[in-house]
C-alpha cells in the first residue's frame, strides 16, 4: 500500500497542443481540443485520470498541473470547483524542458527537500494497483539520493520507432536488485535500432520519473545553463503578482526545448531505470495507438465514440 508522505510531490505536465489527436477530439466531443482534456478512453478526461491514478501515492495538494494559458477555457473549471491540485500556468506552450523547469522553481521555494514525480497526462496504464506499487518502490529509491533520478521502463511488446527507450547497464546494477543503471537513452530510433533495442530487452521510456527537487535542478545546471540562467532571472518573480508577466517576456525570447533530448539524454550516468514489469502502457499520442488500445480493451472504437459523444455536457462546454 502506497503512503502519502509531505516529501511527495507531483508534477503533471498537461500543456502540450496535443496536435495530432485533433481529428479524434472532433469526433468525441464534436470540436477539436487539446488531447489531455477529453474523455478520450471514458468519461472522465486524460488529465482527470492521470490525477486519480496518482491519487494513491501523492496527496492531490501536494499535485502541480502545468498547463498552458492559452487552454484556460478547459482547465478552468477543474481550477475554480474546489480542486486541491495547484495549476501553474505557462504563457505559451515551448516544450517540455521550460514547463518543468518553471515547476522546479516553484517547487523549490517551498519544498527544497521534495522528492518530486513528473508525469504526462495522456498515457494509459492497465494494471493500476501495480503501477502504484512501482511508483512507491521509485519514490522511495529517489529519496535516499541527491542526485539520482528513477524512471519507470514500460515493457516493450514492438520495435516501436516513435517511442523513447531505455537500455539498461547490467554491471552497474545498484543496491536494489529492482533497479538498474541506465546505460542510454534513444529517442525515437530507426528501424534497425528499435529492432536491437527491442531484441536485447530495452524498456520502452514512459516519461515518468521520479527524483528530488535539487536531482532535477542539477540536471539543467549541468545540460541547459542557458535555459537556467533565463528562469534564474525571473526567479524573485515567481509566486507573486509579477510573475505572469516576467514568465510572458522570459517565453517570448526563449527557444522551444524538450526535455528528453535536452537533458535526459545528456544525463543517462545518473539515472536510474525501474521496470514496470506486466503493467500495459500506451502513449496515447497517436489515433493509431488510441484505436490499439481501444482494440486490446475488446472494445470497438464504434462504442467508444458512441459513449464520448454522449458526453457533451458542461464540463466541456465553454
Amino acid at each position: 500500500m502506497a503512503k502519502l508522505t509531505l516529501e511527495r510531490w507531483a508534477l503533471v505536465l498537461a500543456g502540450g497542443d496535443g496536435t495530432r489527436l485533433k481529428s479524434l477530439t472532433r469526433q468525441i466531443v464534436g470540436r477539436e481540443m487539446p488531447k489531455q482534456f477529453c474523455p478520450i478512453m471514458g468519461a472522465k478526461s486524460l488529465l482527470e485520470e492521470t490525477l486519480d491514478r496518482l491519487s494513491p501515492v501523492v496527496a492531490a495538494n501536494q499535485t502541480i498541473v502545468s498547463v498552458n494559458q492559452q487552454h484556460r477555457r478547459y482547465y478552468r473549471r477543474m481550477a475554480q470547483s474546489g480542486s486541491l491540485h495547484e495549476f501553474v500556468e505557462e504563457p505559451a506552450n515551448r516544450g517540455t524542458a521550460p514547463a518543468i523547469l518553471h515547476a522546479l522553481l516553484h517547487l523549490y521555494h517551498r519544498a527544497p527537500n521534495a522528492t518530486l514525480g513528473i508525469f504526462p497526462s495522456d498515457h494509459y496504464i492497465g494494471d493500476l494497483a501495480r503501477f502504484v506499487t512501482r511508483l512507491d518502490s521509485a519514490f522511495d529509491a529517489a529519496r535516499g539520493s541527491e542526485d539520482a533520478v528513477v524512471l519507470l521502463g514500460a515493457d516493450a511488446s514492438a520495435p516501436e520507432q516513435a517511442y523513447g527507450w531505455i537500455e539498461a547497464d547490467a554491471s552497474g546494477k545498484p543496491s536494489r536488485p529492482d533497479i538498474l543503471r541506465v546505460r542510454r537513452f534513444v529517442e525515437k530510433p530507426n528501424a534497425q535500432l528499435a529492432m536491437e533495442l527491442w531484441k536485447s530487452g530495452a524498456w520502452w521510456n514512459t516519461f515518468i520519473m521520479v527524483g528530488r527537487v535539487s536531482a532535477f535542478l542539477q540536471m539543467y545546471l549541468q545540460k541547459a545553463a542557458t535555459l537556467y540562467a533565463n528562469f534564474r532571472a525571473v526567479a524573485a518573480a515567481i509566486g507573486t503578482v509579477c510573475e505572469s508577466q516576467a514568465l510572458t517576456r522570459l517565453y517570448e525570447e526563449i527557444e522551444p526545448s524538450c526535455f528528453s533530448t535536452t537533458l535526459l539524454q545528456q544525463c543517462a550516468h545518473g539515472t536510474f531505470v525501474l521496470p514496470m514489469s506486466r503493467v500495459r502502457w500506451c502513449d496515447l499520442g497517436e489515433p493509431q495507438r488510441v484505436m490499439r488500445t481501444i482494440q486490446s480493451l475488446k472494445m470497438s472504437a464504434g462504442e467508444v465514440t458512441a459513449d464520448a459523444n454522449g458526453l457533451k455536457h458542461a464540463a466541456y462546454r465553454t
